[in-house]
C-alpha cells in the first residue's frame, strides 16, 4: 500500500488541517477541470510563459470558484426541492453505488460478505 502522502496533492500535504481528502479532492477537480475547459485561458497559457500567465489565471480561477459554487447550489436545491428529480437521481446512481460497493474489497483483500 502506498504512503499517504505520495497519493495526495501537494496542497493537501501542506494544509491536511484545511483539506478534508477525498471530498476536497473532488471538487479540487472539478475546479481543475473547468479551468482547463477555459479556452480564453488556455489561449494565455500558450501565449505566455507561466509567470505573466498567473495574472489572467487569478481571475479565472475565482471565477471558476463561484461557478462551481452556484452550480453545486442549483443542483442541490434541485435535489431537495424536486421530488421526481430527486427520485430519478436516486433510481439513477443506486445501481452504480451498489455495484462499486459490491465489487470493493475490503480489509485484507477479501469481498465483503465473504
Amino acid at each position: 500500500m502506498r504512503a499517504r502522502n505520495d497519493i495526495l496533492p501537494t496542497w493537501h500535504r501542506r494544509r491536511d488541517d484545511e483539506i478534508q481528502a477525498p471530498d476536497d479532492a473532488l471538487t479540487i477537480t472539478q475546479l481543475v477541470e473547468h479551468l482547463v475547459a477555459d479556452e480564453r485561458l488556455a489561449e494565455q497559457a500558450r501565449a505566455n510563459d507561466e509567470e505573466h500567465y498567473s495574472v489572467g489565471f487569478d481571475d479565472a480561477f475565482n471565477d471558476a470558484v463561484i461557478d462551481l459554487v452556484l452550480r453545486n447550489q442549483r443542483l442541490f436545491a434541485k435535489l431537495q426541492d424536486n421530488p421526481g428529480f430527486r427520485r430519478l437521481v436516486k433510481e439513477d446512481i443506486r445501481p452504480r453505488v451498489y455495484g462499486r460497493q459490491r465489487s470493493a474489497e475490503v480489509g485484507g483483500g477479501a469481498r465483503k460478505g465473504d
